[in-house]
């Protein structure tokens, strides 16, 4: 084959997956840095007293940071306990509460898993059937913190 002969094959294969490449990422849900203050400014509107020193974390599918809010008054390492629980729901895709309960259920290798918090507090967020991030948040009871988390994914899928 000559270079006049690659070119036109090498650029429609280009082509082909740019265009691939675009339609995924116009079906995949996304949460953006809008919609995760908007959800959690929504939620703390309706349960103001939830946030009294909590920490509140919204990271993507891969479950690298979008949002994180921390109220006064929250300890330290409540920030990276809220980091860890939304990672761990995000790169697993269930709940942290799920988590833990695997492994209070007698299956120890669940705490292994690198990357995780098996505390609840973490919520994976599911937007149209597809993973598209999660929230994660400490500072609480951890029923309450899992509560609350739910309230902010529900909001996220909501878009409200």
């Amino acid at each position: 084959m000559t270079a006049k002969t690659i070119w036109p094959i090498v650029a429609l294969a280009l082509l082909c997956t740019d265009m691939a490449f675009a339609e995924a990422q116009a079906t995949k849900p996304v949460i953006t840095l809008g919609s995760a203050k908007t959800a959690i400014s929504s939620t703390l509107q309706r349960s103001p007293q939830e946030r009294a020193g909590s920490v509140i974390t919204v990271v993507d599918d891969g479950g690298q940071l979008i949002y994180l809010e921390r109220s006064d008054g929250a300890a330290s390492g409540m920030v990276d306990a809220s980091i860890k629980k939304a990672k761990s729901a995000a790169l697993y895709g269930f709940s942290t509460k799920a988590l833990e309960q695997q492994i209070v259920q007698g299956h120890p290798g669940f705490q292994n898993l690198p990357d995780i918090l098996p505390i609840e507090g973490g919520v994976p967020v599911v937007i149209n059937g597809q993973l598209a991030g999660a929230v994660g948040v400490a500072g609480g009871a951890s029923v309450d913190d899992g509560a609350f988390a739910e309230k902010i994914a529900a909001a996220l899928k909501t878009g409200n």
